[in-house]
């Protein structure tokens, strides 16, 4: 797929682009500054647009990180490494990606997550050796972003057994 060539011509109001930036999707201050930066706004005025979405309360990056904790973390099952890695790729500063994370994943979540994680892709290896399925469960479960302890946890409690366990 081709992109279109930049237009030439004087920008378009950085106020403008940034709220329609932002009536497509949620989006981090770094996320609405690089756009804006790729469009050919001069830094300061990214920096005064970006200053005037902030006090009007539309650019947040600790309600996105929240947002994007809950949605991407607890409605897709993966873990609280995953999502802390996504939020910093956006331009969360760590801090307070982790934050949101803490919150979005309270006691208990990331292990009832990875749980509901390893039932669904069990479905898949259960035809695999068992040395195999275990191996690739874990390795799933790792990219997912779970904790090397949660895994460990739920393969020794889960799937001790000599026979592997059917799906949930």
């Amino acid at each position: 797929m081709q992109r279109k060539p930049p237009k030439t011509g004087p920008p378009a109001d950085p106020l403008e682009v940034a709220v329609r930036l932002l009536a497509i999707r949620a989006r981090s201050a770094a996320e609405v500054r690089r756009a804006l930066l790729r469009r050919g706004v001069p830094a300061a005025a990214v920096d005064e647009t970006l200053a005037t979405l902030t006090r009007r309360g539309y650019l947040d990056d600790a309600a996105f990180a929240t947002a994007h904790a809950q949605s991407q973390g607890v409605a897709r099952r993966r873990g609280p490494r995953r999502v802390t890695a996504e939020l910093s790729s956006l331009g969360v500063p760590r801090e307070v990606a982790e934050s949101a994370v803490r919150e979005a994943f309270g006691p208990g979540e990331e292990r009832r997550l990875a749980e509901a994680a390893a039932a669904r892709k069990w479905a898949a290896l259960v035809r695999q050796p068992r040395a195999v399925a275990l191996r690739r469960l874990a390795a799933h479960l790792s990219r997912q972003g779970f904790g090397p302890g949660v895994i460990a946890a739920l393969l020794r409690e889960r799937f001790r057994g000599g026979e592997v366990p059917e799906p949930h």
